[in-house]
């Protein structure tokens, strides 16, 4: 389990608390890194007022149902340094653009189907000059025919977008291979369990066990993990029953 505890009075004066969960948790964050998360907030909430990247009622408590619960993955997790990554539906850059904030050397696709949507997310990455992430209009079914992608991917991400086993179905010939000396899940970095390349890590809420018996039955994956995220109130009554899953093939 993923152990997030801070403590809210007040969502709207709550964003100083949730940085410093942050910076507690990710340990090697720097102002500059924060610095980008507070602007990426900042056109992202601008944006929103044009199109929808994020439903109206979260803007308010965007620090606590997008940006802490995309960063997650770091409190526990370490991802492979000059990896590659394709955040699949990413709407308004999440969980792809937080995460990419917090590892410059690994290379970010976040992809959505939506234009406009990718257009927004573009002007957002150029406004803030991520050299390290790209942004592509297309379907993942369209991407998994170009030779350009396949087999490219050191991880895949989605976050609320699909069942698991459609996931994988869409995105199965863009993730690479895991090798022998990459499969060990315990390798750590800093305290952190480094993710072998070769993983899916979906954030999903709910119950998902038919998915993961679909996918069991359909893919036969080495391993799937669910890592419950736990908050104490009132984030938790914002994000009821989160959880990150990894699946290595």
């Amino acid at each position: 389990m993923v152990y997030v505890v801070i403590n809210e009075t007040n969502i709207l004066n709550s964003n100083l608390n949730i940085i410093d969960l942050i910076k507690t948790k990710t340990r090697s964050c720097t102002d500059d890194q924060i610095i980008q998360l507070q602007e990426y907030v900042r056109l992202l909430l601008e944006w929103n007022q044009k199109i929808n990247l994020i439903s109206r009622n979260d803007e308010l408590n965007i620090w606590s149902r997008h940006i802490i619960i995309s960063l997650s993955l770091l409190f526990e997790w370490e991802l492979k340094s000059n990896s590659t990554i394709i955040d699949i539906g990413t709407g308004g850059g999440l969980p792809g653009l937080p995460i990419a904030i917090f590892n410059s050397s690994i290379r970010f696709i976040l992809v959505d189907s939506i234009k406009k949507k990718c257009l927004a997310v573009r002007d957002i990455v150029e406004r803030m000059s991520l050299t390290n992430v790209q942004v592509v209009n297309a379907r993942v079914e369209e991407m998994t025919k170009q030779s350009s992608f396949v087999n490219s991917f050191d991880y895949i991400l989605a976050r609320a977008v699909a069942p698991i086993d459609e996931l994988i179905k869409w995105s199965k010939p863009l993730l690479k291979k895991v090798t022998a000396s990459e499969e060990k899940t315990d390798e750590k970095q800093q305290d952190k369990k480094m993710i072998p390349p070769g993983s899916y890590i979906f954030w999903k809420g709910g119950d998902i066990q038919d998915e993961i018996n679909r996918t069991q039955a359909k893919y036969h994956p080495t391993n799937i993990s669910v890592y419950p995220l736990i908050f104490e109130e009132p984030i938790s009554a914002l994000n009821p029953d989160k959880k990150i899953v990894i699946i290595i093939p």
